[in-house]
């Protein structure tokens, strides 16, 4: 039985082993009979040679799968025949797309490409690309660019002329990224300018003109380098950015400390103006030049500060200085204007302490006459006062001078609360004085038996202080809040 079992197995091995032979040899006679075709250069002869070549592959493939098949195909040399045959439409392809490149027949190209595509030689068209239509002209603004080397350290014409010349020849290339996206890539152009002069940080001005130059070019060529990728780190370290700004602090950081001994103000208005001009700010340095900003206000406020301890201090036109800039939109970004902006309200504050402190004073003695009203009225039979005392209107005329020579509202306000504060206190610290010393003298009448309405006195003295707080209050309010 298991005899008859095995017989049966090797028959039926055999009939697959006929089966498979059979397929194989249709398969041969196809190969066969398509390996001969003859190439067309039409453009549809093109694309159907492209696919015939393909074909011609894919059965060999399957052919060779089987021994007996294989032995048949080496004998007569169908590989090499297939290889023959796609080595002719290679080269056709090749003479066919350059011609059509130099040409800019844009259809013939497309015919051309998809045929590179069929045979799997896409990355062959990119380099035939790059070697007969961009590098020659590439090489010709380059080898202009080099003749003029020593130009570049002094003079962005060249470099400027080299940058149009890759703008024109994109321009007159745009019919190649229409055609196949990925095939006109700038990326090594970017990466490979080894004209070391272009890099030169000896002059600032040129090397930022030059890095925008390059920059604007990436942008207009659609070249993207991914964000930390070994790409873009070799482009940026070929252009020295951290050197390019500590060249700029220190010479920013010498202009500021010349300015600010003439003009508070203008030396940090100028100086951030100039920061975030279009001849020095490089938006790639964007947060070490706001940083410096910051550093640049902290310089001077304490400039300000120390300023202010000097004997022959200007504090009025310190003042109207700090309160301009506070003032100004110093930036476009508006974290860092409200950052500076609290840091100079907080200058502004301390300067206003001292500089009220001598209006204050001033208004103060402007208070003394107040120190007369007990002696106005004690035993002299006047009437009780009915309007304020006549130098009422004296006492804030120091303050009223001052606030017209400060040239900001919001800080004439804010001055002229701190100073009536402070003399409402002076003035408070009289009228108790007298109001006290009233409360005691009417005591000791009464211990004397003194009779009522002879005390009188003391009450024409609180309401001529009631009616002149009152005066006081209203003229702040009126004039000066």
């Amino acid at each position: 039985m298991q005899q008859q079992i095995y017989q049966i197995d090797v028959i039926v091995q055999n009939l697959k082993l006929v089966a498979s032979l059979e397929t194989g040899m249709k398969n041969l006679r196809k190969l066969i009979n398509l390996v001969d075709f003859k190439i067309d250069e039409s453009n549809y002869g093109i694309i159907n040679s492209a696919i015939n070549i393909t074909k011609c592959k894919k059965l060999y493939s399957k052919i060779e799968s089987n021994p007996y098949l294989r032995q048949i195909c080496h004998q007569h040399d169908i590989q090499s025949t297939i290889n023959s045959k796609q080595q002719q439409v290679q080269n056709i392809l090749e003479q066919e797309y350059v011609l059509s490149l130099q040409n800019k027949d844009g259809i013939r190209c497309q015919v051309l490409l998809q045929s590179f595509l069929i045979m799997d030689l896409n990355k062959k068209a990119d380099k035939l690309t790059i070697q007969f239509i961009i590098k020659p002209q590439l090489d010709q603004a380059y080898v202009k660019l080099l003749a003029n080397k020593s130009a570049l350290l002094s003079d962005c014409q060249p470099f400027q002329e080299f940058i149009q010349a890759v703008q024109q020849i994109n321009k007159n290339n745009l019919f190649l990224s229409e055609i196949h996206q990925d095939l006109f890539q700038f990326k090594q152009i970017l990466l490979e300018l080894e004209c070391s002069n272009i890099y030169s940080i000896a002059v600032p001005d040129l090397f930022q003109h030059n890095f925008k130059l390059i920059i604007d070019l990436k942008q207009q060529l659609n070249v993207v380098f991914e964000k930390g990728s070994e790409i873009e780190k070799k482009f940026l370290d070929k252009w020295n950015l951290q050197t390019y700004f500590q060249m700029r602090q220190t010479q920013i950081i010498k202009q500021f400390e010349n300015q600010i001994t003439s003009s508070f103000d203008q030396a940090l208005l100028e100086n951030i103006k100039f920061i975030l001009g279009e001849n020095v700010y490089l938006p790639q340095l964007k947060t070490k030049s706001y940083q410096f900003i910051i550093q640049l206000c902290n310089r001077f406020c304490v400039v300000i500060q120390e300023a202010l301890k000097l004997p022959q201090k200007d504090v009025l036109v310190i003042l109207n200085q700090v309160a301009y800039l506070h003032q100004q939109q110093l930036t476009p970004i508006d974290k860092i204007n409200e950052l500076i902006k609290i840091k100079l309200f907080k200058l502004i504050q301390e300067i206003i302490i001292i500089y009220q402190r001598q209006v204050v004073q001033e208004c103060i003695q402007n208070l003394e006459p107040f120190n007369g009203i007990p002696a106005k009225y004690r035993m002299t039979n006047k009437d009780f006062p009915t309007q304020s005392s006549n130098f009422c209107g004296n006492v804030f005329r120091p303050l009223q001078a001052s606030i017209q020579k400060l040239n900001d509202q919001f800080i004439q306000k804010l001055f002229c609360k701190s100073v009536c504060k402070d003399v409402m206190i002076a003035f408070g610290q009289i009228k108790k004085q007298a109001i006290d010393a009233c409360d005691k003298n009417e005591e000791l009448m009464q211990k004397m038996g003194v009779k009522k309405n002879e005390s009188q006195d003391n009450l024409k003295i609180k309401q001529q202080f009631q009616l002149d707080e009152q005066d006081l209050l209203s003229q702040i309010e009126n004039k000066f809040l």
